[in-house]
């Protein structure tokens, strides 16, 4: 296995006066070409990992190597990083070239010649070769984020690292530019490290998501595992919608019932139960024996285009449900009793408490 192009082994940071926001003896490591994203609530220390990898704060203990090499006592000019940040950082008073050039310009032993084949390079690689003389305010937000990204990689850095930078767009364009940024990563095989609070961001983008709690990587994997098999309750809340079900308040019968069902499962008495809103089901047949049953009533219905947004209550269970189901022009859900639910056995997944032991709110 090739060696890793940053680790980050042992490291704790604490702000002064602070009781949250710093991390505690965090580790992670990044392959050639990966790209990895800190996902996590606010004040869990994502963006002061990135700091520290970036050599903007220096750890109170641990090591920072990018290939190979220990970095943590070296200014973020020594890395051979880049940064984009959420609010591009681009300089007013010069055009496009010149803000992509920057960063090669402070490499004096690069030859002005070669400074411009590679910007020329880079405007031809994020389509900007007609905007290069224009100034930033004559740009759209998306073109200012290019410039951004074209900045970062023209330098040719061994990781780059990505501060919520698609945040200030309007969601349209942020769609737009996740293709753009995850195409380009991958064409040019760049180690990043990227830090955003939105799930849809991490999971499309992302080869492995780590979900951050408390200053620590609580689960760090690929965004389908994370996503379907969570192995902890604020995984699971972190990733996208999910209905939590303490165990200890849940009927035996229904404990034993998921026992039969799945008895390769391992069930620990503080355990939750954890069903995405997707898997649950209130209309068509079922396979016999292969759904959990249960009758429940609409507590409320939003409609979402191609989809219905249903809070359920369930009386048996003494528990309310996230489910959402397809949108259909041939009926619609209706706030009230009488309806009947359906939960594959084999989509129900076993999740713990983190070892912060904060629960998900």
């Amino acid at each position: 296995m090739s060696e890793p192009q940053v680790e980050v082994k042992g490291v704790t940071f604490k702000y002064e006066g602070s009781i949250r926001g710093g991390i505690d003896n965090l580790n992670l490591e990044i392959a050639k070409g990966e790209f990895v994203s800190l996902l996590g609530r606010s004040g869990c220390g994502k963006t002061t990992t990135l700091k520290i990898v970036a050599g903007l704060l220096n750890p109170s203990q641990g090591d920072v190597r990018i290939r190979g090499a220990n970095v943590t006592r070296l200014g973020p000019e020594k890395r051979n990083i880049s940064m984009v940040f959420q609010n591009y950082a681009l300089f007013p008073h010069i055009d496009v070239f010149d803000n992509i050039a920057f960063g090669l310009r402070m490499k004096r032993e690069l030859p002005r010649a070669e400074q411009v084949a590679k910007v020329e390079a880079v405007l031809d690689l994020i389509g900007l070769q007609d905007f290069k003389n224009k100034r930033p305010k004559e740009l759209s937000g998306g073109q200012q984020q290019r410039v951004g990204l074209a900045r970062a990689i023209v330098t040719e850095p061994d990781v780059m690292l990505l501060d919520e930078p698609l945040s200030n767009l309007d969601a349209q364009l942020r769609e737009s530019m996740c293709v753009e940024l995850m195409n380009l990563q991958r064409r040019l095989q760049l180690s990043v490290l990227y830090v955003t609070h939105d799930r849809s961001e991490a999971l499309s983008m992302s080869d492995r998501i780590a979900v951050m709690d408390g200053g620590r990587i609580v689960q760090i994997d690929s965004p389908t595992q994370l996503y379907r098999a969570p192995e902890y309750a604020i995984t699971a809340k972190t990733l996208g919608e999910a209905n939590i079900w303490r165990l200890a308040d849940l009927p035996e019968t229904l404990v034993a019932d998921i026992r039969a069902h799945q008895p390769g499962l391992s069930i620990e008495s503080d355990a939750s139960i954890m069903i995405r809103p997707e898997d649950i089901s209130i209309v068509g047949a079922t396979p016999p024996g292969r759904d959990l049953r249960l009758k429940a009533e609409i507590a409320s219905v939003v409609y979402r285009g191609d989809q219905y947004r249903l809070l359920l209550s369930i009386p048996e269970l003494s528990q309310q449900a996230l489910c959402t189901i397809r949108a259909s022009d041939d009926a619609s859900p209706v706030v009230g009793p009488g309806t009947e639910i359906f939960i594959d056995y084999r989509k129900i997944r076993i999740v713990r408490r983190s070892s912060s032991g904060v629960e998900p709110s």
